[in-house]
């Protein structure tokens, strides 16, 4: 039965990113919070390779839309009011992304934009803390990783460094395990991507996207995905180090063994979690709050808000 448009709008959040396609679908209730009535991730890697060419592939921007295709069918399915998608790095940063953009959109049947670093930012952080309490939030998404801190009312910094889970693998982790070397630059290239970076450490951390999703997954040994588990989960940055430390010394087919790790995530958790251990360490952090949202669930807030 359709949700009636005028009181309470069925929208969807569609976040096009460097590793995955995510959407949400869901309508808002009273206390402000996201009744999830579908939500789903597939993997385009639309990033691949993008760091040295410059360009995203065919063959990329064909599961794209295959997926695209795929999600307007769901939106239909659900009674869908209003599709608010966005792209994010790999959008940005290659030379062929605005002729990405118009197939995405025809595939789609709504229109995509191409968000900046600081508006994605802002989404996410809409997305990911539950409470108006000041907070920090860590998204490492496939080609940059955002750094969030303020409150719902007012984002007090923003950055945006162009670091990502993809994007460091292709660098420096193609072969797993990676030797001391490629770590030892791994490590070198983050802390130089955060050196005009200076946060206090007096409020909660939350991380969202695959990557702390997968390890709190194998940290909790849970078999399958259940974000009612998983979402708020606070996650100690001793385990993720022990965890780290198992990854960069496994072969791709013995992460794949760990509960939670899924096939087209396995390749790019080590670094991944390299960037989460390498920022918690260096901004003293103890441990991060586990968040299911993020960018997608922030488009369904901000749809509301600027609407209603």
């Amino acid at each position: 039965m359709k949700l009636s448009t005028a009181e309470k709008p069925v929208i969807a959040g569609i976040d096009i990113g460097t590793n995955t396609i995510l959407l949400t679908i869901g309508y808002i209730v009273d206390n402000n919070t996201v009744h999830i009535l579908h939500d789903e991730v597939q993997f385009a890697r639309l990033g691949k390779n993008v760091d040295c060419t410059g360009y995203i592939e065919e063959e990329r921007i064909m599961a794209a839309e295959n997926i695209l295709k795929k999600y307007a069918e769901i939106c239909i399915n659900f009674d869908t009011d209003v599709i608010c998608a966005v792209a994010t790095s790999a959008m940005r940063d290659a030379l062929n992304g605005k002729e990405v953009q118009s197939r995405l959109e025809h595939a789609l049947g709504a229109a995509v934009t191409i968000i900046e670093g600081e508006e994605e930012a802002r989404l996410c952080f809409l997305g990911t803390v539950p409470h108006k309490e000041k907070a920090m939030v860590i998204d490492i998404g496939g080609g940059s990783t955002e750094i969030i801190i303020g409150t719902h009312e007012k984002i007090e910094a923003m950055y945006s460094i162009n670091i990502g889970a993809v994007r460091l693998t292709e660098r420096f982790f193609l072969q797993l395990p990676p030797t001391q070397e490629n770590i030892s630059c791994a490590i070198e290239c983050i802390h130089n991507e955060l050196s005009h970076i200076s946060i206090e450490n007096d409020y909660p951390v939350y991380c969202v996207a695959g990557t702390p999703v997968t390890l709190a997954s194998i940290a909790l040994g849970l078999e399958s995905y259940d974000s009612t588990v998983l979402n708020g989960y606070e996650l100690s940055a001793l385990v993720i180090t022990i965890i780290l430390q198992q990854l960069l010394h496994s072969t791709r087919d013995e992460i794949l063994q760990n509960q939670g790790v899924v096939e087209n995530r396995a390749d790019i958790l080590p670094a991944g979690t390299l960037i989460l251990e390498t920022l918690l360490r260096k901004y003293e952090k103890s441990s991060c709050f586990v968040s299911t949202g993020g960018v997608r669930v922030g488009l369904i807030k901000n749809y509301y808000i600027h609407q209603y």
